[in-house]
C-alpha cells in the first residue's frame, strides 16, 4: 500500500459519519452535556454542525452515536419576541456568568412536508461556549409549546414587526 501523501484531516482532527455525511470535528469543538439531553440521556458529547447548504439550520451532532443529529435553529430568528427566562438551578448548572458568551437554540422537526415543520419553544438548548457545556432546558411558561408550525410563527413575526413599524412611523420620509 502506498501511504497518502497529503491530508486535509488536521492530526488531532475526528470525523462522525452519519446522514449529514462525513462530520470533522476537533476535541475542542465538543461541547459536553452533562446530563445528556431528553431522550438521549447516555450521550454526552455533541458538536454543532454549520453547514452552508442548510443555513440558518445548524446541527446539533452526537460524537457518540451517529444516528442522534438534530436539526436546530435561532428561536429568534422564528419568533421575534422569543424569551428564554433560564432558572437558577440551569444558569448554575451551565456555569453562566454575565461574561459569558452563550447560544440559544430550539429543536426542529421537519417532516417530509418542510411547511409543516415545528419548534420546540419550551425547550431551547442552552451552550456556554466558554465553558464548552451545553443543556436543553426546560422553561416554566405556558406562553411555549413542543410543537410550533415555523411558518406560524413567522407569519406572527411578521405581523409584530409591521404592527410595530405603523406605531413609529420613519421620521425622515
Amino acid at each position: 500500500m502506498k501511504p497518502i501523501e497529503k491530508s486535509n484531516v488536521k492530526a488531532k482532527e475526528k470525523y462522525i459519519e452519519n446522514k449529514l455525511g462525513k462530520i470533522f470535528y476537533g476535541e475542542e469543538e465538543v461541547m459536553i452535556f452533562p446530563r445528556g439531553i431528553p431522550g438521549f440521556e447516555t450521550l454526552h458529547r455533541f458538536v454543532i454542525y454549520r453547514s452552508k447548504e442548510t443555513e440558518p439550520i445548524k446541527w446539533l451532532v452526537s460524537v457518540e452515536d451517529k444516528e442522534c443529529v438534530l436539526p436546530m435553529i435561532e428561536p429568534f430568528l422564528v419568533r421575534i419576541d422569543y424569551k428564554a427566562d433560564i432558572s437558577e438551578g440551569d444558569i448554575l448548572d451551565l456555569k453562566l456568568t454575565k461574561e459569558s458568551k452563550v447560544e440559544i437554540y430550539c429543536v426542529l422537526v421537519i417532516p417530509e412536508e418542510p411547511e409543516q415543520t415545528t419548534i420546540n419553544l419550551v425547550a431551547p438548548i442552552v451552550i456556554n461556549l466558554d465553558e464548552k457545556l451545553g443543556k436543553q432546558v426546560i422553561l416554566t411558561t405556558d406562553e411555549y409549546g413542543v410543537k410550533h408550525v415555523v411558518a406560524d410563527e413567522i407569519k406572527r413575526s411578521e405581523q409584530l414587526v409591521a404592527k410595530s413599524s405603523s406605531k413609529h412611523p420613519n421620521k425622515g420620509d
